[in-house]
């Protein structure tokens, strides 16, 4: 069986968000230091860094991380003007 483009996406959107709590993936822009040292930090994920990250619209990006909250893989957090995500466990 064959996975679904929004699982697909869902495991890539899953790796960005664990390697930029794990320090591994840096992101770049104006607000760069403080998302990066928040997901560090407090292993909190922004939203629109995450979404341009990935590169897919904002559709697909949608259908993954309602997949990945489906399954229990993520929470989402909304705070200081902006959604973020959180793993539900840290490895």
């Amino acid at each position: 069986m064959t996975d679904s483009q929004a699982i697909r996406n869902g495991r890539r959107v899953l790796g960005g968000i664990t390697d930029a709590c794990a320090g591994w993936l840096r992101f770049t822009g104006a607000k760069a230091p403080a998302v990066n040292r928040m997901a560090t930090e407090l292993k909190r994920v922004q939203h629109s860094a995450l979404l341009r990250w990935s590169k897919l619209d904002k559709r697909a990006f949608d259908e993954a991380t309602a997949w990945l909250i489906e399954t229990e893989q993520i929470i989402v957090e909304h705070g200081e003007g902006s959604k973020f995500y959180l793993l539900m466990k840290m490895n």
